[in-house]
């Protein structure tokens, strides 16, 4: 099961919904993975970026990812490496999360990440989700190396 820090900073589901919730009573027989994902430090090497991910995304600009947004203008590797912390930057890092760290037959120490780069863009799409997953987002795109 994968879990990460409630807003109270208790384990809780790595769940849209769970991560701001109390849900953090865990049976001794569940198995606990620790949700994370990649920040914009480590995407910004395209060395690191998934197969699977369109090469022309690499040169690609923001709004070809993610529609109308602020930094739609500008390259993708541009907000990665110039505004890593912006609101565009954590959806590209879940994107490309998804793509790499992601198992669809269930979570892993090597694919922790609890959602596919289909479910991102899904998220990002729906102004109901959009909140909650950047939320949980920016919870577990955390790691640099």
């Amino acid at each position: 099961m994968l879990v990460c820090a409630s807003d109270k900073g208790a384990p809780g589901l790595c769940t849209l919904s769970g991560v701001g919730s109390a849900a953090h009573s865990f049976g001794p027989l569940v198995t606990k993975i620790s949700a994370s994902g990649k920040n914009a430090a480590y995407w910004k090497n395209l060395n690191y970026w998934p197969t699977t991910v369109p090469a022309t995304l690499k040169t690609a600009k923001v709004k070809t990812l993610l529609g109308t947004c602020t930094n739609g203008e500008k390259q993708i590797l541009y907000v990665l490496q110039y505004a890593p912390t912006s609101v565009e930057a954590l959806w590209i890092c879940a994107y490309l999360n998804g793509a790499k760290f992601y198992d669809a037959g269930g979570p892993s120490q090597a694919k922790p990440f609890p959602y596919s780069s289909v479910q991102v863009m899904d998220f990002w799409k729906n102004a109901n989700t959009r909140m909650n997953a950047q939320a949980l987002f920016s919870r577990i795109t955390t790691q640099s190396a």
